[in-house]
């Protein structure tokens, strides 16, 4: 679900050319940065980088 609003923000409301290669590569480098801040902020709820043991 949230693919499809995002796509439909991106390119259907937006001016994304998926062509253009400045275009697909400032899309992929925001899903990477919110990807990595969402880790580093949910990761503490989940233990993070510390394992407890095995």
């Amino acid at each position: 679900m949230n693919l499809v609003v995002a796509y439909l923000l991106i390119a259907r409301i937006g001016s994304l050319d998926l062509r253009a290669e400045e275009h697909v590569i400032a899309v992929g480098v925001g899903v990477l940065v919110i990807g990595v801040m969402a880790a580093r902020s949910f990761g503490r709820f989940h233990g993070g980088n510390s394992p407890t043991g095995s």
